[in-house]
């Protein structure tokens, strides 16, 4: 796809479909929040995507490659809001503050202010000249309706829907699949995985998640796109479908994997097998894989038994086959007698993120240095 070619995500806010819009055939409108990772004028246009990447709890509703049908977005608009505009210690709680939003731009599809949208479609806006600094936020208004719209609402990135003329936190909404804008030829870096990846836990627009601290070490040398999900699995991005496909671009991927594979009850033996499809996978693109084990996760029995066997898997057959590993157990866990015991939850807390980009920053520096 030629947008993937030119257009670089410039945020590290988590992106993905996982279940169903709700309330169905209902108008709503929207506005969520990205912040934006390198600033400067430039070009811009936002990408969707119509497939579900992976399953959501059991599957009921949400399940991977899932196709989406026909819907509408009515229209869809982008503002520029300085940094700061949400305070610190931001909670979803409180209506939003409009105060500070810049003047709205409407984005066109095909040169049309309406898109009407195709089962399994993806789709991107035409270009828009924007020029947002560093840490600036992109005010992203939606308007659509349908009976089936693919949907996310990890809170990283704020979400509000306009009721009764209030601007109040919202969720099962749509969101774009990437914030696209065209950068300086640089390396691009994904980040694979689930919602420890997206930033599940971490504070609302903190970018305090352990993949967004490690980009702002990192700086400007590469390109970073946040593909972490909740309830992603390893199983799912293995299929090759919508999910994998959006990182076929990538020069280097950093994969973190397993926890919601083995507790939806993947077998060792599967989950195993997925790891080595998703390296093998990654390879066929050209792309570079650093692998992590799987973290601590409060496992218990048999379930950690497997979680033990997988790790030490990955750290002696899969170091082999991947470019690169980093076991992050000795960061997380509570004790060396508790390995699947956490030290910071099974989503890691701000200060567990610290912990974890502070050790894994000199080892992904490294892996890129032989992209």
């Amino acid at each position: 796809m030629e947008y993937f070619k030119k257009y670089y995500s410039n945020t590290l806010a988590g992106s993905g479909n996982r279940w169903p819009s709700l309330p169905r055939n209902v108008k709503r409108t929207v506005r969520a929040f990205y912040r934006i990772t390198e600033g400067g004028e430039r070009e811009y246009s936002l990408l969707f995507t119509n497939i579900n990447d992976s399953t959501y709890d059991a599957g009921a509703e949400g399940y991977k490659n899932r196709v989406y049908g026909e819907w509408v977005m009515h229209s869809l608009k982008v503002a520029v809001c300085p940094s700061g505009i949400f305070p610190e210690g931001l909670t979803l709680d409180d209506p939003l503050d409009t105060s500070k939003i810049g003047s709205f731009v409407t984005l066109t599809f095909g040169g049309s202010e309406t898109k009407h949208v195709a089962p399994g479609e993806f789709f991107c806006t035409d270009p828009v000249i924007l020029a947002p600094e560093k840490g600036d936020e992109l005010c992203v208004e939606m308007v659509f309706e349908g009976d089936e719209i693919p949907s996310y609402d990890e809170f990283i990135s704020p979400i509000y829907e306009l009721k009764d003329g209030t601007w109040k936190s919202a969720t099962r909404t749509p969101v774009p699949s990437m914030i696209g804008a065209v950068l300086d030829k640089k390396p691009r870096v994904a980040f694979i995985g689930d919602s420890i990846t997206c930033g599940c836990a971490t504070p609302p627009d903190s970018y305090t998640h352990w993949c967004a601290l490690v980009a702002e070490k990192l700086g400007d040398r590469y390109a970073y796109y946040n593909l972490g999900l909740g309830y992603g699995r390893a199983e799912d991005f293995a299929t090759g479908g919508a999910w994998f496909y959006k990182s076929r671009e990538s020069d280097a991927a950093v994969v973190c994997f397993g926890v919601n594979d083995l507790v939806q009850g993947r077998t060792e033996a599967e989950l195993k097998a997925d790891m080595e499809t998703v390296v093998d996978r990654l390879h066929a693109e050209g792309i570079k894989v650093l692998l992590q084990t799987v973290p601590p996760c409060n496992l218990e029995g048999e379930a950690a038994i497997a979680w033990e066997n997988v790790n030490r898997f990955i750290m002696t057959d899969l170091a082999e086959r991947a470019d690169a590993v980093f076991d992050n157990v000795p960061i997380l866990r509570e004790s060396p007698e508790k390995p699947c015991a956490t030290r910071y939850d099974v989503h890691p807390t701000p200060e567990g993120c610290v912990a974890w980009a502070e050790a894994i920053c000199p080892v992904i520096e490294k892996f890129l240095e032989t992209i």
